[in-house]
């Protein structure tokens, strides 16, 4: 089977890729992914993959590697994780061995490996000239209790330094609260979908049991991936509308998530898929990124400290510059 047309055409910030595109556009003309299906899931090979992308590939025990142009790929046999350049994605189905060779599900090398070591050849992604920006939750909705305050609070605090980041950099901000208030998703959804010529950050913090620690950043899970009940409620519809910038949202992801790992050294929890509302409806390049986790003692110190939140802030806007550069170069 010959590998998809016409699917990406955008670049990832320079912390992650660059100089990627000559590295690829030759061997992508003369070389096809050889597509395997096991257990009723289309598979490609690794050998095949190694091949078309004109990588190394090496298998040591359960670990393998995939080598080239700037990249290096480490995956574990039956494990979802993967790292690219060290930085930590979770597939939607596990590597899997299978006779001499390894198998990687079709699905996430189309939704989240391409777009990421191919960035180039994402297609149709629009300009934005405008951020809308999602504290999470607010009002009657105090999200996670933290040793120093609850998440709607310092949502919003990091929200407004957000916001005074990117409008130094030149773009306009949306944010769907400035105040204590809860907002519905539906609200918050609606608010957001109305602006053009913008992308959506939803930000949060994270919750978890004594010792977990680290940033997490989610785009939305690929269609194929969810159950039946979560598809679209529009039979009319095969994909529900944030699946149809699948693409962009991973990009927009990995821009982030990279940016906020190099520059504050944070633990490296994954870039992560999910179902959620503000990642299914949106009509937006959309992502949300949880900065840490206010259940844990020292990251909740670091997250109530305004020198932190404005080191967040500042990472975030730069990912974003990139990402909107990327698309303006294109």
């Amino acid at each position: 089977m010959k590998p998809p047309q016409n699917k990406y055409r955008l670049c990832l910030p320079r912390l992650l890729l660059v100089g990627l595109a000559a590295a690829f556009l030759l061997v992508s003309e003369v070389r096809a992914w050889e597509v395997v299906n096991y257990q009723d899931r289309d598979y490609v090979t690794l050998a095949s993959l190694a091949d078309f992308y004109g990588f190394r590939h090496e298998v040591n025990d359960k670990h393998l590697w995939l080598r080239g142009g700037n990249f290096v790929i480490k995956g574990v046999a039956n494990s979802r994780d993967l790292f690219i350049n060290q930085i930590k994605f979770v597939l939607s189905y596990p590597i899997l061995p299978k006779g001499r060779d390894h198998l990687v599900s079709r699905l996430d090398l189309c939704k989240l490996i391409d777009p990421v070591i191919r960035p180039h050849f994402i297609k149709d992604a629009s300009p934005f000239t405008t951020v809308v920006v999602d504290p999470g939750h607010g009002g009657e909705d105090p999200g996670s209790k933290g040793v120093y305050g609850h998440e709607k609070e310092y949502t919003l605090r990091l929200a407004r330094q957000l916001r005074v980041r990117l409008e130094g950099e030149g773009f306009k901000v949306v944010m769907t609260r400035d105040e204590d208030k809860y907002l519905s998703l539906p609200e918050r959804m609606g608010i957001a979908n109305r602006i053009e010529n913008s992308i959506f950050i939803s930000l949060h913090f994270n919750y978890g049991s004594k010792g977990i620690s680290g940033i997490e950043t989610f785009a939305l899970s690929p269609d194929a991936t969810r159950s039946p009940k979560e598809r679209s409620r529009d039979p009319e519809q095969e994909t529900l509308q944030g699946n149809q910038l699948d693409a962009e949202n991973i990009a927009l992801a990995t821009a982030v998530h990279v940016s906020v790992i190099k520059k504050l050294r944070a633990v490296d929890r994954g870039i992560k898929r999910a179902s959620w509302a503000v990642l299914k409806w949106s009509e937006k390049p959309a992502i949300l990124f949880e900065g840490g986790f206010i259940t844990d003692k020292e990251e909740s110190r670091k997250i109530a400290d305004v020198r932190h939140r404005e080191r967040l802030a500042s990472a975030i806007t730069d990912a974003i510059v990139n990402f909107r550069d990327a698309l303006t170069l294109r």
